[in-house]
């Protein structure tokens, strides 16, 4: 229990003093032990490492998107030069065509007119059929004419030669 004390005494603490001799340890303190009020440098070294790899791969993502985009615009140029040179190919098998035609003509003695000319079907050797001429005979017997004449390949008149 505690002793009351007399009126008008004060109580006085005083800290307790250290010893003068430290007990001897053994070993000295822990690692743990010691860098257990300071902030250990690895956490940070491993955030920052973080944050790079972080940066790195959104880097490498972004040019992959970038290069994807070029191989697309790449492709379509591509087709694109691919039907170009389809039609050019197909021109100039055209105009070799129309060349060996132009050559053959002149070897048989055939050339441009300088204007153009006007034909008369009755006299013209590629007239397809008789004019259609009713002159009291039925149509039926005009159009007889006529595929035969097509099928043989020369037109045939139903009108009497004079």
């Amino acid at each position: 229990m505690v002793e009351p004390l007399p009126p008008g005494h004060l109580l006085v603490l005083r800290p307790r003093r250290p010893d003068p001799t430290p007990p001897a340890r053994a070993f000295p303190p822990s690692r743990a032990r010691r860098s257990r009020g300071r902030p250990s440098i690895s956490p940070l070294v491993g955030a920052t490492g973080l944050i790079a790899a972080a940066l790195l791969l959104v880097g490498q993502s972004a040019a992959a998107t970038q290069a994807s985009y070029q191989i697309a615009t790449l492709k379509q140029e591509q087709a694109r030069l691919s039907a170009e040179h389809d039609q050019l190919l197909a021109q100039l098998a055209g105009d070799r065509a129309a060349n060996r035609v132009a050559t053959a003509a002149v070897q048989l003695g055939l050339s441009h007119p300088s204007r153009w000319q006007y034909v008369h079907s009755t006299q013209s050797p590629i007239a397809l059929g008789p004019r259609p001429q009713n002159q009291g005979r039925s149509g039926v017997w005009d159009g007889v004419l006529a595929v035969l004449g097509a099928v043989i390949g020369r037109p045939l008149n139903s009108q009497p030669t004079h």
